[in-house]
């Protein structure tokens, strides 16, 4: 399987977990509460498969890939607004467990910080998505590897983990 379809995949499972998101973000504002064990799991979620997995594949093989190599100036601003969109996400994801754990330790003002973090978290990324799924990856060199067939490096297979499989069920 090539690198990009591996990625493209690993967007739908993200947008799985992003769809969950805002249904507890609405059932939370309904109810004036927090679910925690949620926010937990959602914070895993966003760390572990969607950075460490999907973005890591990203930036480790991709965009090293792309380094030291001749792309335009159009391509280096898109990867910069890439990785800075990656950046931006670390720091919600960040924000959301810290929060979780101030709430869960009585500051009720907590919750508001939570709930706006699951909002951003929702918001930024399906035009994330589309930026990688529609611009990135239909630059030159991944329009030249699909037509190649190049194979990524086994790499991109072993980091996939297992989580979403063993832990989406528990959402779905």
């Amino acid at each position: 399987m090539e690198i990009i379809d591996i990625l493209v995949a690993e967007h739908r499972v993200i947008e799985r977990m992003n769809a969950l998101l805002r249904t507890e973000l609405a059932e939370s504002e309904i109810k004036g509460e927090v679910r925690l064990s949620f926010v937990y799991a959602a914070a895993d979620f966003f760390k572990s498969y969607a950075d460490e997995t999907h973005h890591g594949k990203e930036e480790g093989i991709l965009i090293r890939r792309l380094e030291g190599k001749p792309v335009s100036g159009e391509e280096r601003a898109l990867i910069a607004r890439i990785a800075a969109e990656h950046a931006a996400i670390r720091a919600e994801v960040t924000s959301l467990a810290l929060d979780a754990r101030k709430y869960e330790a009585g500051d009720q003002s907590a919750a508001a910080r939570l709930r706006a973090s699951m909002k951003r978290l929702i918001a930024i990324y399906p035009g994330h998505i589309e930026l990688e799924e529609n611009d990135f990856f239909q630059q030159p060199w991944a329009i030249s590897a699909r037509r190649k067939k190049t194979r990524w490096p086994s790499l991109a297979m072993t980091m996939t983990p297992i989580w979403h499989t063993r832990s989406m069920s528990t959402f779905c």
